[in-house]
């Protein structure tokens, strides 16, 4: 899958938006959860990403990978949540701006187009 574009219609997708997404690599994986937001805070509540958005957004798509069905949602990046102390900032992920795209990782793959 690493590296093939991922495309689903706005009515087969479940946040209604529709999906355009390229598979991301390892390497991009390690990098997004390592060095970026939401990825820094949302794996530690076991959201691990998958997916860049090629439609332009910059949101990337992750898989919820504790739970049995493995979720495919798209979390956005007005998510995070800076919060100002006198010493630091935190970071906080809203979840309830994750929008779900499709329920379980097995049905997405029955109706997903994908491509190189």
């Amino acid at each position: 899958l690493t590296g093939c574009y991922c495309e689903l219609s706005e009515d087969l997708d479940r946040s209604e938006i529709g999906v355009d997404m390229q598979w991301m690599t390892p390497s991009q994986i390690i990098s997004e959860v390592t060095e970026a937001y939401p990825a820094k805070i949302a794996i530690a509540l076991s959201y691990i990403p998958i997916g860049i958005c090629m439609a332009g957004t910059g949101d990337y798509y992750f898989i919820k990978f504790n739970a049995i069905d493995l979720p495919i949602v798209r979390i956005p990046h007005n998510a995070v949540k800076i919060i100002h102390d006198s010493l630091q900032e935190n970071y906080h992920l809203m979840e309830e701006k994750i929008e779900l795209v499709c329920p379980k990782l097995a049905n997405f793959f029955e109706i997903v187009e994908i491509s190189e």
